[in-house]
């Protein structure tokens, strides 16, 4: 049985060929792979390809890092770690004074709402005085008046007409 690659299962193959050569499929994987590169010569020639590239890989010499180079990182860490221990100090102290200037905005917002609540309690009294002005201004003429029906019955005929709807 042939298989045929396909545009989709050509990534999938080469990255099950890969895990062959480096010898990371289990049993079971390992034979079904075998059995197709048996059957299939584009898959025998991947694998082929694959192998030539590793083997070029293996001819390369190592490079082993020096000491000026571990110097080098060893110093561009510290750097990097000094500007991190910079950034946080900045960030520390704004965030201490947004603290302190919202701590200021919630005191001030707390003094006006004091003195507004205080206000408005202490004022109770001479609103009410005013409200019921009409009524302290005519004290005398309503002091005779039979009943407050007699006293809608005068308004709705037109009696306190200058003074207008609201006068008692």
């Amino acid at each position: 049985m042939n298989e045929r690659n396909t545009p989709n299962d050509s990534g999938i193959l080469e990255e099950e060929l890969v895990a062959y050569l480096d010898g990371e499929l289990p049993d079971a994987e390992r034979a079904r792979i075998e059995k197709r590169l048996a059957s299939d010569a584009a898959c025998q020639r991947k694998l082929a390809q694959l192998q030539k590239a590793w083997d070029l890989l293996d001819m390369l010499s190592k490079a082993e890092p020096d000491a000026e180079f571990a110097r080098s990182t060893v110093e561009m860490v510290a750097i990097q770690q000094e500007k991190e221990v910079e950034q946080l100090q900045v960030n520390a102290h704004r965030t201490k004074w947004l603290m302190f200037a919202g701590g200021g905005v919630a005191i001030a917002a707390s003094l006006v709402a004091g003195f507004m609540l205080a206000s408005y309690q202490l004022n109770a009294p001479e609103r009410q005085l005013l409200q019921d002005l009409p009524v302290i201004q005519r004290v005398d003429e309503l002091r005779y008046a039979e009943s407050v029906d007699f006293l809608e019955r005068l308004r709705r005929e037109g009696l306190f007409a200058g003074e207008g709807e609201d006068a008692i």
